[in-house]
């Protein structure tokens, strides 16, 4: 599963890495009889919740600003996730603690949301998420406070990221430039 990096604030489409606790709801209305004195029938609909865990990008992160469930604006995620920050030593998902232990994984390093009791409404399919989250390296050092305990350089684990990142990609620069110098 690729793992996005994340500098700065980005909208982020998040990855399905749990998903469980489905549970279909039954709501049964009695009909009346028609004249003439026809019997009563019932109609019977369903609601679905569900729980899961969104793995993010690489962590860890600062915070979660808003969300988005398909087009609507989510301003608040935390009143309906759970932020697992990926932290190096990040423990397991509560609710996989408590309800699914042979399943609870930690995601180190991985920053992840994750709720319990997901209304999914009348459709039993999940709906598309996105999330605007606010990495450890702000573009904008005014914009957001680091949290206490943290420091605004990078990691010596970022930077060799990126120093590798940004060298394959010069490197593949150059041979498509080598190449079209002695194709034309």
């Amino acid at each position: 599963m690729p793992v996005t990096l994340l500098y700065g604030t980005n909208r982020l489409p998040p990855n399905l890495v749990w998903f469980g606790d489905f549970t279909a709801i039954a709501h049964t209305e009695k009909q009346e009889g028609g004249k003439g004195g026809g019997g009563g029938g019932s109609n019977t609909t369903y609601t679905y919740t569900a729980s899961f865990l969104h793995a993010l990008c690489e962590g860890p992160i600062h915070s979660v600003r808003r969300g988005w469930v398909n087009k609507e604006v989510l301003s608040d995620p935390a009143t309906k996730f759970q932020l697992l920050n990926g932290a190096l030593d990040q423990s397991p998902w509560s609710h996989l603690v408590g309800h699914h232990p042979d399943e609870a994984l930690a995601y180190s390093e991985t920053a992840c949301l994750g709720t319990v009791g997901y209304e999914l409404g009348n459709n039993a399919s999940m709906p598309n998420h996105n999330f605007e989250v606010v990495g450890l390296l702000p573009l904008s050092p005014a914009a957001t406070p680091v949290p206490t305990g943290f420091q605004r350089t990078p990691s010596p684990r970022l930077e060799i990221r990126s120093t590798i990142r940004h060298r394959k990609k010069a490197a593949h620069r150059a041979c498509f430039t080598n190449r079209q110098s002695r194709l034309g």
